[in-house]
């Protein structure tokens, strides 16, 4: 469209009279508040029931996490538990004699 036919058409929408309401829309629109339902109530458990989904699969993604995380220092350096806790012992103890 080009800028003439556009000013026509606001020149047009501004000359025409506005819709009017029915004569009852006040009491229809009261009628309409009045039977919106109230909202529930807040409560702890509630909250906690809407988060537990989220919870869950935020869970489940840090134990994967963790699962890899093991994998992957398993493969790098140490090759089970047991010796990696016997290098930590070792360590832990070196730490005391120092002082």
């Amino acid at each position: 469209m080009n800028e003439n036919k556009i000013q026509k058409l606001f020149a047009a929408a501004r000359q025409e009279q506005p819709p009017q309401p029915g004569p009852d829309f006040a009491a229809d629109v009261m009628q309409a508040v009045r039977q919106s339902p109230t909202p529930d109530s807040v409560s702890v458990f509630g909250q906690l029931g809407a988060l537990f989904p989220r919870l869950a699969v935020a869970a489940l993604l840090m134990i994967g996490l963790c699962v890899a995380a093991d994998f992957c220092a398993a493969a790098v350096d140490q090759s089970d538990l047991t010796s990696g806790v016997s290098q930590l012992s070792e360590q832990w103890l070196f730490a005391t004699k120092g002082f």
